[in-house]
């Protein structure tokens, strides 16, 4: 360790869009890295207005200067403890982050795919994206898509509910595009009922975190989620810990919106949890 970085705090390069209304991505991101005691460090790939549901929002791409932006920082000597990367909006950027990490190589590599939800994926993730996301997959030390961005990932069709042995081979052919574990979000299990499940598969062995899911759809669950992982392994947590720590969480934020009668575009109140 260099005089330099003695005593300073573990840092996280985090990736993603900074939305201004809606808890979500950086917006929800930086405060909660922050909170565990580590700096976070934006990588912003676009900025937007209002959460993506919305029927209009304003929408800035910033994928020509996201290059230039993380090479300022190669250049001027910063490094990281770990790297989270979530939403890009254009097979450019990933392909821009892909080869920043391979640059930069940082210890922890958490790649949360964000790509869509509820068996679609979003408008702005074009058929050139998956392609190259697989390649950024390889790359995690981790990799966190839910249900909808496993199956796009693992190239098979999306269903609601699934086997054991559904659920298997999922997990099998996710573990191929990565050396690292898999955590798959938000999974429905026959014989489950109405209960969810994220599965963390890691070196074969498999954990669950099986919880009740609240009416409604509550944006920012997969940010936060993925933002209590990246600090809980950069501060020493197993990656079993720190999964759990994650789940339990962001299922807490949850539990607090719904009791409060927070309007689900509004995003989880992830700050009552800090």
């Amino acid at each position: 360790m260099s005089g330099a970085d003695l005593g300073r705090l573990k840092r996280i390069c985090v990736i993603g869009d900074m939305t201004g209304f809606g808890r979500c991505a950086l917006a929800v991101q930086l405060p909660a890295i922050c909170a565990m005691g580590v700096q976070a460090c934006p990588l912003p790939t676009a900025v937007i207005s209002a959460i993506p549901y919305h029927d209009s929002h304003y929408y800035l791409d910033l994928s020509d200067g996201i290059s230039d932006y993380a090479n300022h920082w190669t250049e001027i000597g910063i490094t990281f403890d770990a790297l989270l990367a979530g939403f890009m909006c254009s097979s450019k950027e990933i392909r821009v982050i892909t080869d920043y990490i391979r640059r930069l190589n940082p210890p922890i590599v958490v790649v949360d795919p964000v790509m869509g939800d509820g068996g679609h994926l979003y408008s702005k993730v074009k058929g050139d994206v998956l392609p190259v996301m697989r390649t950024l997959a390889g790359l995690g030390g981790v990799i966190t898509p839910n249900l909808t961005e496993a199956c796009a990932l693992a190239g098979v069709p999306y269903r609601q509910v699934f086997t054991d042995a559904e659920l298997d081979g999922l997990l099998e052919r996710l573990q191929k595009l990565t050396p690292g574990a898999v955590i798959v979000k938000s999974v429905c299990l026959e014989n489950d009922g109405e209960t969810l499940n994220n599965i963390l598969l890691n070196k074969g062995r498999t954990t669950r975190w099986a919880y009740e899911p609240k009416p409604g759809k509550y944006h920012g669950c997969g940010d936060f989620f993925a933002a209590a992982l990246t600090g809980g392994l950069v501060l020493g947590d197993s990656l079993e810990d720190a999964f759990l720590a994650a789940s339990q969480k962001t299922s807490q934020a949850v539990s607090i919106t719904y009791e409060r009668g927070t309007p689900p575009d509004d995003g989880i109140l992830f700050e009552l949890t800090l």
